[in-house]
């Protein structure tokens, strides 16, 4: 919602500066209040600034748990116009029905890789499984689950993410809660193997339905944005699709992330953090985008690809330059990402 704009004549000499009274007082909102300004001389653009501007939080709802049952190898909930089913034996969600529509078409996993870019070149040898030793195999991850419970109507999951024939990358605890509205609540704790290399990304993918390519989301947008690459998205709520979101590189790579999103929508699912997330919607699989090295090698699998990613490393410019810089890796030993999910009945 827009709720103030002006355009102003400023008669302004080169070095010279000028100051502007805004006037503002402090709204109430859900995912925060922000400052657009943007310099025009004779009908063309010469520079865009985003500026955010202190807000009142809205009051949390207070929210009621869904009962739990469970037998040996699953753990349902179900309410007013859901139906959720948990694995526990991948510790993940296998089935989320809304409104009488599934949609997944996987069960979400845990997953720390990306398709390398081309400045990835020299850390993909220690990400990926490449014929080299070092490399953590984080292209053929798997979970492993050493623990499942109910406790005081929460799951509890202790496991490990871990590359084929790898000590573990992560160890982590992760806690779900699910509300009698729907809403999921995601903890996860994760303790990364503290000589491990930094990681391309940290969080959870799943696999949609083909008819589900249509998704809105408020974070910094319309193109792709990366911690190291966003001050020229400006944060906004956008309307996109699987087929927008790609990005044709001569040689296919990751892409079409956005960074610092409060709120994702997509099918019958709405995707919300306090802290904020990555996400990333695309045609194409990780391990499609990874193998294929020519654009014509790009297959669709008729299904839709979300992210919901914790944090995402930055891009940097290593093909031919430094390296990345560390405050742009994901180097944390300690980490710890809270998400919710909600069906969302249309």
């Amino acid at each position: 919602e827009k709720v103030f704009e002006e355009e102003l004549r400023l008669a302004v000499q080169p070095h010279d500066e000028v100051v502007i009274r805004i006037p503002y007082e402090m709204h109430a909102c859900k995912y925060g209040v922000y400052l657009n300004t943007s310099l025009y001389k004779n009908g063309m653009c010469y520079a865009k600034t985003q500026h955010k501007l202190p807000n009142i939080e809205m009051a949390s709802e207070i929210k009621v748990s869904a009962e739990l049952t469970e037998d040996a190898n699953y753990i349902s909930v179900c309410g007013n116009g859901f139906r959720y089913t948990f694995s526990k034996r991948y510790g993940a969600f296998t089935s989320l029905i809304v409104g009488g529509k599934e949609q997944l078409v996987g069960r979400m996993k845990l997953s720390a890789f990306r398709a390398p870019v081309d400045n990835d070149r020299k850390v993909k040898l220690l990400w990926a499984s490449l014929f080299n030793r070092k490399g953590e195999n984080l292209d053929c991850a798997f979970t492993k689950v050493y623990e499942c419970n109910i406790q005081n109507n929460s799951i509890y999951v202790s496991g490990s993410l871990a590359g084929v024939s790898r000590v573990p990358l992560v160890r982590f605890g992760l806690c779900i809660t699910v509300s009698a509205d729907g809403t999921i609540d995601f903890t996860i704790d994760g303790k990364v193997r503290e000589d491990a290399v930094w990681l391309p990304r940290f969080g959870f993918e799943m696999e949609l339905p083909s008819y589900v390519r249509q998704f809105s989301y408020y974070g910094h947008g319309p193109l792709e944005s990366y911690c190291d690459m966003h001050h020229y998205a400006p944060i906004s709520l956008y309307q996109s699709t699987a087929d927008e979101e790609y990005v044709n590189y001569v040689v296919p790579q990751e892409h079409g992330n956005h960074f610092n999103v409060k709120m994702l929508r997509i099918g019958n699912l709405e995707f919300t953090s306090d802290t904020g997330f990555e996400c990333n919607v695309s045609k194409y699989s990780t391990d499609t985008l990874y193998k294929a090295t020519h654009t014509d090698e790009l297959k669709e699998d008729g299904k839709v690809h979300l992210r919901i990613d914790y944090k995402v490393s930055g891009l940097g410019s290593a093909s031919c330059g430094v390296k990345l810089k560390e405050k742009y890796q994901l180097n944390e030993k300690n980490i710890t990402f809270k998400f919710s999910v909600r069906g969302i009945h249309q």
